[in-house]
């Protein structure tokens, strides 16, 4: 095969554009703290997840592991057991305002827990069969710090509130998926977070 048709090869050309993006991602960022392990070559962004849609997005990422981002902090969400620090942190594909309304391009929405992701909460919110019931257990898993389950402002000199970082990057198991008013959403069990 010529060196012209390797790189009209699909998954040639998806590599030269991750390895694009990353780069730009590297560029463009501070130096990034790392918790675990993030891996760039599962980098999945928000225009592939709508572009196949999302019936097939559920079926051929659920229970697999990718790596998001370019999505903005929303903040912590309810604390379901404080204690262990199992609260919940959300991400979404950055808004656009436009006519008094936040609208974004292929909006996606990320749920991560701190502190092993607890299933009850998975059953609250998505409906039968969109999480996995037998697969929820994932070793590789982290546990991310305390304050997690506290309110913060993000500092960019020392990096505390690591939930609020501007630059995070989440590298993990998708372990549900849902879709509500055009925006696909998941919740992922953290291997790595980078912010």
């Amino acid at each position: 095969m010529s060196a012209k048709a390797n790189l009209l090869n699909p998954k040639v050309f998806k590599l030269i554009g991750v390895t694009i993006a990353i780069a730009l991602l590297t560029a463009c960022s501070p130096n990034l703290t790392v918790l675990g392990t993030i891996d760039e070559t599962l980098l999945l962004t928000k225009e592939e997840i709508h572009t196949m849609g999302f019936e097939t997005f559920k079926k051929e990422y659920l229970g697999k592991e990718v790596t998001i981002t370019g999505v903005d902090p929303l903040g912590k969400g309810g604390g379901f057991n404080p204690a262990k620090g199992q609260c919940n942190i959300a991400y979404a594909s950055p808004a656009i305002r436009k006519n008094d309304r936040f609208i974004s391009d292929n909006p996606i929405a990320v749920d991560i827990y701190a502190n092993k992701t607890p299933s009850h909460a998975l059953r609250q919110r998505f409906s039968k069969g969109s999480y996995i019931e037998g697969g929820l257990d994932y070793d590789q898993e982290i546990n991310l710090p305390m304050e997690v389950c506290t309110n913060c402002e993000w500092n960019a000199n020392d990096k505390s509130c690591f939930y609020n970082s501007p630059n995070t990057v989440i590298t993990g198991k998708i372990i549900a998926i849902g879709q509500y008013d055009g925006r696909i959403s998941m919740v992922i069990r953290p291997k790595g977070l980078a912010y």
